[in-house]
């Protein structure tokens, strides 16, 4: 059995292929068998699938007709392995077919109720959870060049330990979101877990600099990003999850801690055999979730045991109700909303400054490297990066010189010479 990844429109989904030789790589599935089983799992007729491994497809400025005609997946008759498209694969896929409903993926506990039921029991039957089909979070949009500073340091890592950031940005009534830079706080990373450390004096002050630095700029925090080690994305496919439970209340306590604005949004990043390259070839994926209403709402009512060590679902501290049955288990998947992920370039930030916290310094000799190596930019420009703001918050007066600094990054207004004068003689220049 091929168990595949389907991107639509509406987000993340599953289908699986029968095939007899998936086990040893082989098997004589094809992309019509596909297609049959897209129709009868997912209710979207073969006739209006148009597939791909591109994820090009997806955009609004895809060419539908070369994607019919010309792509590799268009050939029904196509043997799936030929054109690689293997267990675990993420195919995308474009359809017309409106007001889909999602299936709920779940595991219940089929005990029912029964008469020797406590009161604490029967109050918890009033607890129904419901599978939330859309979020408040219509799209979310990253920078290119933070989303990229962000996946080239955990890439140089080679995917062995975790690393989260704090993304922030600005969401419009309609709920798209857009990241504009990343802040990651200081943190301990390793193959299983990650231990932000925020408890300090020193990373409270850093944090209040952040959050200060963001208002002048407009912006606010919007979302979670967090990296899966290349072994804890291999569980997660051997055991057909999206995250594990420590990821998932990560999820939830991050979303708490910005006042549970029901627009926050978390990005996973991991590593994936790449879909059209070479055998051995990877390629590195951003997905984009939120966490549902009623889970942040069980999570702020303590309902959630964060003592349980089940990696694959979450524990419950009473009974909840899910499709009618008394359960204590519930696969984190069905709290998980997919939102459409995209990517954009920043009209004022940029991203070239060594970011906060990490391996790599910030100091004086990178500060000079980056004024120089924008010397015949506007000052302004040279200053339009987070981390350099960042960084020079430890030097100015927050309130007053930092205000005037970040207030002219964010009208892109002249710096004032003084200012200049200060800066490049921090930096020797």
């Amino acid at each position: 059995m091929l168990l595949i990844r389907l991107r639509t429109q509406e987000g993340l989904e599953r289908v699986q292929v029968p095939d007899d030789g998936a086990s040893n790589g082989g098997g004589a599935a094809t992309v019509g068998d596909l297609r049959a089983q897209i129709e009868a799992q997912l209710g979207i007729p073969a006739a209006e699938q148009v597939l791909s491994l591109r994820q090009e497809l997806l955009l609004q400025s895809a060419d539908l007709a070369h994607f019919a005609a010309a792509d590799t997946l268009a050939d029904p008759a196509a043997r799936l392995n030929a054109v690689g498209v293997q267990h675990g694969s993420i195919v995308y896929c474009r359809h017309t077919v409106q007001d889909r409903e999602v299936a709920p993926v779940t595991q219940v506990n089929t005990t029912a109720f029964r008469p020797s039921m406590t009161v604490e029991q029967l109050l918890a039957k009033q607890i129904r959870i419901e599978r939330e089909e859309k979020g408040a979070c219509a799209s979310c949009s990253l920078d290119f060049a933070a989303a990229n500073a962000f996946q080239q340091y955990v890439n140089q890592l080679a995917f062995k330990s975790k690393r989260g950031g704090f993304m922030y940005g600005r969401a419009d009534e309609d709920g798209k979101v857009e990241v504009e830079f990343i802040y990651e706080p200081p943190q301990e990373g390793a193959a299983e877990e990650l231990a932000l450390l925020l408890e300090s004096d020193a990373a409270a002050e850093e944090q209040r600099r952040v959050d200060f630095l963001a208002a002048a700029l407009g912006l606010q925090c919007v979302g979670w990003i967090f990296s899966q080690t290349a072994e804890g994305r291999e569980f997660c496919l051997e055991k057909d999850i999206t995250v594990t439970t420590a990821e998932f209340h990560e999820m939830l306590r991050q979303q708490r801690r910005a006042g549970g604005d029901d627009r926050f949004v978390s990005v996973v990043v991991f590593i994936d055999e790449a879909e059209d390259g070479e055998e051995g070839a990877t390629e590195i994926q951003f997905e984009a979730f939120q966490c549902s209403k009623q889970s942040v709402q069980l999570w702020e009512a303590g309902v959630f045991d964060e003592e349980a060590k089940d990696a694959t679902v979450s524990h419950t501290t009473k009974p909840i109700v899910v499709a009618g049955k008394d359960v204590t288990e519930v696969d984190n998947d069905f709290f998980l909303v997919p939102v459409s992920i995209l990517n954009h370039n920043s009209d004022r930030l940029k991203c070239s400054f060594p970011v906060e916290n990490r391996i790599i310094p910030q100091g004086v000799a990178e500060l000079r490297e980056h004024l120089e190596a924008h010397r015949h930019r506007k000052y302004v420009e040279k200053l339009s990066d987070f981390h350099v703001l960042l960084y020079l918050s430890k030097q100015f007066q927050l309130e007053t010189d930092m205000a005037l600094l970040a207030g002219a990054v964010a009208a892109q207004s002249e710096v004032r010479d003084g200012y200049q004068a200060l800066i490049d003689a921090m930096a020797g220049i």
